[in-house]
């Protein structure tokens, strides 16, 4: 006679076993699904700065190459790094708590090597501050028409966001004065005059177009976001026909005025370093005091430009200077 016996069941032990094993490939299963989205975010956040500084160099590149840049009493073209709060706060700045380091930490204008990079220099607090006039091309393309130019300034600000306006971030600028006055009725061009370091282009304005705007660009000026340094290397050609440095030739070359001493270049470097939004949601941790310094880091200056060059990428072009005129 045969019995029939139960069916046998799992033991404590091997429903332990199985729990286990179903643990560690969930876990290797999760392990590799944030190792690629991390991936994933990496590579989407470099896309993404590459497409703000490909931008902003085409505009650079466009507004350089119609510079005007005559030989005369007139400073037609200025450079600036400004490297002070009250430089900052003058320009429009969000200066309050932290912010992006000054002094010897964040001016490096010529990096130390035998052949510097601009990639691998920065340009002080704000980058620089660049500003001048601009022709638009005549219907032959055989010069600039020289009777109507128009000025630009391109320049780093911090300005508040969010919904709450307490997240603070870095933004480029591109501000462009009309020739004619503006509709709020301040002077343009004509009536300012062809020197860009002169009054109008250096009084404070909330309107877009103003002159001032040259100063403190408004929110319609962004260009590209997330931008932490932008800076400037001019260049002439020398008796040799190659290119040769004349600003900035060492790190407390700070500025640039061109006619300067009869010298007009011939070519600019521009380099911008972009933050990816990763790296720009960890930069405002760190000002916002979200966070505090590891004791890897000797300096909150220190600390802040690590991160910041983790997070970031360096993108840099050479322009031609069309403009130079006798």
């Amino acid at each position: 006679m045969n019995v029939r016996r139960a069916p046998r069941g799992f033991t404590l032990l091997e429903l332990l076993v199985a729990a286990g094993i179903t643990l560690l490939l969930a876990g290797i299963m999760l392990a590799v699904t944030a190792g690629t989205l991390g991936a994933w975010r990496r590579a989407q956040g470099v896309q993404d700065s590459a497409a703000q500084a490909g931008l902003a160099l085409d505009f650079l590149a466009r507004d350089l190459q119609s510079a005007l840049l005559r030989n005369d009493a007139n400073i037609w073209l200025a450079s600036d790094v400004l490297n002070t709060t009250a430089e900052a706060s003058a320009h429009g700045w969000f200066v309050s708590g932290a912010l992006k380091p000054a002094g010897v930490e964040s001016q490096q204008l010529v990096p130390v090597g035998v052949a510097p990079h601009i990639e691998d220099a920065r340009f002080g607090l704000t980058g620089c501050w660049l500003r001048f006039f601009v022709g638009k091309p005549d219907s032959n393309a055989t010069g600039r028409d020289l009777s109507a130019p128009s000025a630009v300034g391109y320049q780093i600000l911090r300005k508040r966001t969010g919904p709450r306006g307490t997240d603070a971030r870095y933004r480029l600028y591109r501000a462009e004065v009309r020739p004619t006055a503006s509709a709020s009725g301040r002077p343009g061009t004509f009536q300012s005059g062809y020197d860009i370091t002169a009054g109008n282009y250096a009084a404070a304005s909330s309107t877009q177009a103003d002159a001032g705007t040259v100063l403190t660009p408004v929110a319609a000026d962004a260009l590209a976001d997330n931008v932490i340094d932008f800076g400037l290397w001019f260049y002439v050609k020398n008796a040799a026909a190659d290119l040769q440095r004349v600003s900035p030739l060492t790190n407390a070359d700070c500025s640039c005025r061109v006619p300067s001493g009869g010298v007009v270049p011939t070519a600019v470097d521009v380099m911008l370093r972009v933050l990816t939004q990763e790296g720009a949601a960890q930069i405002s941790a760190i000002e916002s005091g979200l966070v505090s310094r590891p004791p890897a880091y000797a300096s909150d200056a220190e600390w802040w430009w690590a991160v910041a060059e983790a997070n970031s990428a360096v993108y840099s072009r050479r322009i031609e200077l069309k403009g130079a005129l006798p």
